[in-house]
């Protein structure tokens, strides 16, 4: 297990490995670490080092602090957050951050995240809280997971309620609404999921007895739902609670910045129920990001065209970091955001006749012979 990991949402900071929660749908039974006693990977300070020496780390990603276990699940794991977090302050680090839970979160954490946030930084609670019961989840309490919504909430913390995973023991209707209703005094963002499944966890499965006879068709899918639950959500929803089948959406909403990585995706069409508010705030920064590129690759044609190649080495540099940026926030397919930057540099560094560049198939060029960027 790597100390740190990229996940589509955050960077996962792993350094602490197991969970005794015991939960049947966890995912470390593939590896043995559920239900056991939490190892750790790293001290605190080797967890931190670690993060900043990461191939991808970026200040704008997002870190989820230790995932692979309940960071409140016993003293000896909240005692390392607290010297976790101490390192991050060390060291100026200033990424949003990220805790799930399924445990009662103390007084002394709570007292914590106020000081976070009062230092400017971003820290966002999931509560995990999915109305299973005990014979699923047996060492969580639902009384525990309804008063952290409560005491967050009344003290200005940011929470997410993470609805997940979705089993036939929780996809009665009545209970998906009462659910909602409850969360929804506190938050309005739930993220949802139905059954994550691996090949080496997927035979371990004692809940769902469909998704072992139907091993190698469930294996095709991200996750599996039950056919109740799903219909709730993608039939006609209009519960008033936000929700989101993609984390970083949900997140960002949370935090009231845009999330165009999904903007305009099957995923934010069909699956993501989110606010007016936060569509147009989608939408205006996409158009942005477009508006973007488009001048950046226009930039740099016009340059090559005359024969400016000081300001041309500076455009390129610029379209690259836009194109970029493009793929990460997935306005533009990585495959296409490779040929425009190979397209571009060709042109820069090439002293030969330029119209030999205005051949390219599929290309629409405007009346000056540039580029015209429409497709993006």
């Amino acid at each position: 297990m790597a100390v740190v990991e990229m996940h589509s949402s955050w960077l996962a900071i792993n350094s602490i490995l197991g969970c005794p929660n015991g939960c049947k749908y966890c995912l470390l039974q593939a590896t043995g670490d559920n239900n056991c006693f939490p190892k750790q990977l790293a001290t605190p300070k080797e967890a931190v080092e670690t993060l900043l020496d990461y191939k991808y780390y970026d200040k704008a990603i997002p870190l989820c602090l230790l995932p692979n276990t309940d960071v409140f699940v016993n003293p000896k794991n909240f005692k390392y957050l607290l010297e976790l977090l101490d390192e991050i302050e060390k060291h100026n680090i200033k990424n949003d951050l990220i805790i799930i839970t399924k445990c009662k979160i103390p007084e002394e954490m709570i007292t914590y995240a106020k000081k976070i946030k009062e230092n400017n930084q971003n820290i966002v609670f999931y509560i995990s809280y999915s109305g299973l019961g005990k014979e699923i989840e047996p060492r969580i309490s639902e009384e525990i997971l309804r008063d952290n919504f409560k005491r967050l909430s009344e003290n200005g913390i940011d929470v997410i309620h993470y609805y997940r995973p979705f089993l036939p023991q929780n996809s009665d209707s009545k209970k998906i609404t009462e659910i909602l209703n409850y969360v929804n005094q506190y938050t309005d963002i739930s993220v949802t999921t139905g059954l994550a499944l691996i090949e080496t966890f997927i035979d371990k499965i004692d809940c769902w007895d469909e998704v072992k006879k139907n091993k190698d068709k469930c294996l095709k899918a991200n996750c599996v739902w039950p056919e109740n639950a799903w219909n709730y959500f993608n039939n006609n929803y209009s519960h008033k609670q936000q929700i989101f089948q993609t984390n970083t959406c949900g997140l960002n909403t949370k935090l009231k910045r845009p999330s165009t990585q999904y903007y305009g995706s099957f995923e934010c069409q069909n699956y993501n129920h989110c606010s007016e508010e936060q569509r147009e705030r989608c939408r205006l920064a996409h158009q942005q990001l477009k508006s973007t590129v488009k001048n950046a690759i226009k930039e740099t044609d016009k340059a090559v065209l005359a024969g400016n190649k000081e300001q041309a080495d500076k455009s390129l540099k610029k379209a690259i970091k836009a194109l970029d940026n493009a793929k990460v926030k997935g306005l533009v397919h990585k495959n296409k955001v490779d040929r425009e930057k190979s397209r571009l540099t060709k042109k820069v560094m090439s002293s030969t006749d330029w119209n030999k560049f205005f051949e390219i198939e599929g290309i629409n060029w405007g009346s000056e012979g540039i580029l015209s960027a429409a497709a993006f």
